[in-house]
């Protein structure tokens, strides 16, 4: 398989076992582990790709099985992995690694793309101030900037400055834009004292 992968222009790391797999360092650009479910020595392929999962490891996990570990490769794929190959089928049919690790290139970067951006925007979020990141929560219930200050026992004219100061960290203006940015980021709406999430979304006016 490494052959058939460098033949194809592709980077390939092997490793005798996981130990050694543990002891490496996951690059940064987009990848892909190519693990076999019935590794001879422990850790075994599936301890290996669960520890994955618990470490929380982005890199997308193609496994390979004999005939007899299909039902298994079927639940990991259900945990997480990405896809899972015969020996019996690959041996046969190059194409199919191939086209497997293009697919799970792809994933990766996606992936990657996805994490670089929640980061940037994180890092948006952390230039906001208490009552500002207090305000933005407000704001993603689709409130008028009276109800908000209502709800904060400020001024209308506090929560103007506020939002434009939003407006001004994030590069974000409609309520739309703010709340695709706060689920991102992890940011609920606040909760009224009835402990309703308040009104639905409408445009309003900055």
């Amino acid at each position: 398989m490494s052959h058939i992968l460098r033949s194809a222009d592709h980077r390939v790391q092997t490793f005798k076992n996981g130990k050694q797999f543990y002891q490496y360092q996951i690059p940064k650009q987009p990848c892909c582990l190519i693990l076999d479910i019935c590794l001879r020595d422990q850790p075994d392929g599936q301890t290996i790709f669960r520890k994955l999962l618990q470490d929380g490891a982005c890199i997308p996990v193609i496994f390979l099985t004999n005939n007899e570990s299909v039902r298994l490769a079927v639940d990991l794929i259900r945990a997480g992995a990405l896809n899972f190959l015969c020996k019996s089928d690959v041996v046969r049919n190059r194409d199919l690694l191939l086209s497997a690790v293009n697919e799970a290139l792809q994933v990766s970067a996606n992936r990657n793309e996805e994490a670089n951006r929640t980061a940037r925007q994180k890092s948006l979020l952390a230039k906001l101030t208490p009552r500002e990141s207090e305000t933005l929560q407000w704001i993603i219930t689709g409130m008028l900037n009276k109800q908000i200050a209502g709800n904060l026992n400020i001024t209308e004219r506090t929560v103007k400055a506020h939002r434009a100061a939003i407006t001004e960290k994030t590069g974000l203006y409609s309520v739309a834009e703010l709340v695709r940015f706060a689920e991102s980021c992890g940011v609920h709406p606040a909760v009224s004292s009835s402990g309703k999430v308040n009104a639905p979304l409408r445009n309003e006016p900055q």
